[in-house]
């Protein structure tokens, strides 16, 4: 089980790379770390920059582990999905974790909460280790270029992990060394803080990285200037600085580096689109992305020959037999979900497989849709699986930002500018709303459709509109609702650990 303390020790005593993440040379082996990798004088680690990268690519190791479910690998589009109104079990069982996300009640016993917690926290002590070690190393074989990546790489890969934990768990103790002298028994620090601090790591970062992706052989697989600029102006939109947040999101959609690519395309390895990606090899069947494997069933409708599924869905039992193993993934798309897409919208075409079924009950005829923005297999004979390639970024998101900035301030025109980019792709016509409030509604409309499981944003907008209780308590399997269950438990173990961390209201 995780404990904070653990990780916030002055040394790290084994810090296991994975070979196979990025291209880089000096990702070849695994490394252990002795002496401790943020002391002055350590020529182990930080004696040369293939060490040096090495050890930074750890930290993207730790974003797609495989040791199961976990914040960064696909495990925050799912349990968020089913804490906001974007996913349903295809089958609930009450025994089972998820059923407590998917119904808003939430335990301590859950286990899953206490798994997130420890991935991304983790994450930011590997990257407060790293960057220290980098800053203190005198070795004439590190070179300055070197130390920048990894300053700003660092910083906005714990910038990145913060959001999500404050988002997830509210104010958090944040830890910004690994020094176990200033980080045993910190308390949690109020969300306008941790905020400031992710602005600051990421302005930090886009002064200190490249425009480019020479670093992970032209794969858009580390972050760069304008992943990390992406970033920025996620957290000045979520700290309502609507002119910073048009600024840095007009130089992410300014700067040349990226298109809106074909809606079957968004999702590719290294797309037009993509800003940041993370991506994993491995040798069997199984991607290292719960995403799809929980999502998308083994057995594509579009694969499907004309015809077949005529017989099966008359036959209910049989349906019923096949479409769990077959058909559907652990979860599917929620009809509220399904119902928000306009008419002609393309995106619900292209980024979701449809399911016939029985016209009798418990099915009446209501098509089952899943989410397929990121595909198990890639050919009929179902024998390839997809690129484990995860969109962590892309550029339609940095539009709906501006948009969404824009008319905060009253700039009613430019926000249907950029809202009407993104539903032009989509097939739709533009936006009608003239005022405001109508033009809020409609982008945040948009982002509904436009995002829908890709890292919890459904959540996560739900609950920075001040939405949330309206959308979610409304909804019968999440009865009796308590906002208390918009925020996830902190892991017992920590609390015992750490006097002065409190529990959430409600645990």
């Amino acid at each position: 089980m995780f404990s904070i303390h653990k990780y916030n020790r002055p040394f790290i005593k084994c810090l296991l790379l994975i070979s196979s993440l990025l291209p880089v040379s000096g990702c070849k082996k695994l490394i252990s770390i002795n002496p401790p990798i943020n002391s002055t004088g350590n020529e182990t680690t930080f004696k040369n920059d293939a060490n040096a990268t090495s050890a930074l690519m750890s930290v993207y190791s730790l974003l797609m582990s495989t040791e199961g479910e976990n914040a960064t690998n696909g495990g925050t589009t799912i349990y968020a999905g089913l804490m906001a109104d974007e996913l349903t079990p295809t089958i609930a069982l009450p025994e089972y974790p998820y059923y407590q996300f998917y119904t808003s009640h939430i335990t301590l016993q859950n286990g899953v909460s206490d798994f997130f917690w420890r991935d991304l926290y983790k994450t930011i002590f590997y990257a407060n280790s790293v960057m220290e070690g980098a800053a203190a190393s005198t070795s004439p074989n590190l070179t300055d270029s070197t130390k920048r990546l990894i300053a700003g790489e660092t910083r906005a890969a714990r910038a990145f992990c913060y959001y999500y934990l404050i988002n997830l768990y509210g104010p958090v103790p944040m830890p910004l060394t690994s020094d176990v002298t200033q980080t045993t028994r910190l308390k949690r620090s109020s969300l306008e803080d941790v905020t400031k601090q992710m602005i600051v790591d990421l302005s930090t970062a886009v002064d200190l990285l490249p425009e480019n992706y020479k670093v992970s052989g032209g794969e858009k697989l580390r972050i760069n200037k304008w992943a990390a600029t992406a970033l920025l102006s996620r957290a000045y939109l979520f700290d309502h600085k609507w002119g910073e947040a048009i600024a840095t999101a007009d130089k992410v959609i300014n700067s040349g580096k990226y298109n809106l690519a074909p809606l079957n395309k968004v999702f590719q390895p290294n797309s037009d689109e993509a800003i940041w990606q993370l991506k994993l090899t491995l040798n069997d069947a199984f991607s290292g992305l719960y995403e799809p494997d929980d999502l998308v069933g083994i057995f594509r409708t579009k694969f499907a020959p004309p015809g077949f599924f005529d017989a099966i869905v008359e036959d209910p039992d049989l349906f019923s037999q096949m479409a769990v193993i077959y058909f559907l993934g652990k979860y599917h798309l929620t009809n509220s979900l399904v119902d928000a897409f306009e008419p002609n919208d393309q995106r619900k075409l292209q980024w979701m497989d449809s399911i016939p079924v029985p016209k009798v009950a418990p099915y009446y005829g209501k098509t089952i849709y899943e989410s397929v923005k990121h595909e198990k297999f890639i050919n009929e004979g179902m024998e390839t699986y997809a690129p484990p390639y995860y969109n962590v970024l892309r550029l339609a998101e940095q539009y709906l930002i501006r948009a969404e900035a824009k008319a905060q301030i009253g700039d009613i025109n430019g926000a249907a500018e950029d809202l009407n980019i993104i539903r032009k792709r989509a097939g739709l016509p533009n936006t009608t709303a003239t005022t405001k409030e109508a033009m809020l509604t409609a982008i945040y409309h948009e982002r509904q459709t436009e995002l829908f499981c890709e890292w919890g944003t459904r959540f996560i907008d739900l609950k920075r509109l001040n939405k949330a209780t309206e959308a979610l308590s409304k909804i019968d399997y999440k009865q009796p609702w308590s906002d208390n269950y918009l925020l996830l438990p902190l892991p017992t173990i920590d609390i015992v650990a750490n006097p002065e961390l409190k529990q959430n209201t409600g645990y």
